[in-house]
């Protein structure tokens, strides 16, 4: 390809989203040849076709009603023309199952454009990142804050509360296995929601100390102290009797002290 037909080539993709900006539905559709096909990659949705396409561009219309497309960067080559874009507008219609929000979406998105050999456009494949523009319309939280874990009790109840009863259980039984009284225990338990995003609950249960001892002196635990009482001996009397040495087995002599 020629440096003249990479430039051709890049003029009728720009002209095609000329079309898109001024909501041109027809425009846009001469664009397309015969048998175009628009791939949504990452909402796993591919039209195929003229109609397919069609329908495509006016649910989307009708969704963003003020759509526009700012092209920051474009590569035109022999197979294909790539643009790095940025979309912006207001979501005041159903789009997807989800009703207006009339809330502002900007994002940035990639945008790859094959052609026929007769030189229209043969396919559009798009590139975004979702949980952005999710996050953006307000359908989606980090699960790390509070919006979030509330959201998740509310769509995992079932995930939540297995995790919160293991949680318990370990609590109430306290460490085992020779565990150190102070380890942590984990609960955890991750669930897929339908928008494919990872929702993991994690809930750290650390077992209750045991109960303070009312004497210092106690044993620590894992030993076992035994305190046995001492009988003290009577006061000793001012004499004390002996047997002296040589003496028969039945006398005794007295010795003063």
């Amino acid at each position: 390809m020629t440096q003249v037909d990479a430039g051709s080539r890049l003029a009728y993709v720009e002209r095609h989203i000329r079309f898109e900006n001024e909501h041109d539905l027809d425009a846009v559709m001469t664009t397309f040849g015969a048998d175009p096909r628009y791939d949504d990659e990452p909402a796993g949705e591919h039209h195929i076709g003229r109609d397919g396409v069609h329908g495509y561009h006016t649910r989307l219309l009708a969704a963003v009603p003020d759509l526009h497309i700012d092209v920051e960067h474009r590569h035109a080559s022999a197979e294909a023309v790539i643009v790095q874009c940025r979309i912006t507008g207001t979501h005041q219609g159903a789009w997807r199952g989800l009703p207006p929000t009339g809330r502002r979406v900007s994002f940035p998105l990639c945008a790859i454009y094959i052609f026929t050999e007769s030189g229209e456009l043969a396919g559009e494949q798009i590139y975004y990142d979702r949980v952005t523009v999710l996050g953006q319309l307000g359908v989606f939280r980090d699960p790390e804050s509070r919006s979030g874990q509330a959201l998740i009790a509310l769509n995992h109840p079932i995930t939540v509360g297995r995790g919160l009863f293991g949680a318990l259980r370990s609590r109430m039984r306290g460490p085992q296995g020779g565990a150190s009284p102070t380890s942590p225990t984990v609960v955890a338990s991750t669930k897929w929601s339908p928008t494919g995003v990872a929702i993991a609950r994690t809930v750290l249960a650390t077992p209750p100390a045991p109960p303070p001892y009312t004497s210092s002196s106690a044993a620590p635990i894992g030993t076992c102290q035994v305190v046995l009482p001492v009988r003290r001996s009577k006061p000793s009397t001012t004499t004390s009797t002996s047997r002296k040495v040589g003496s028969p087995p039945g006398r005794r002599v007295r010795t003063p002290r």
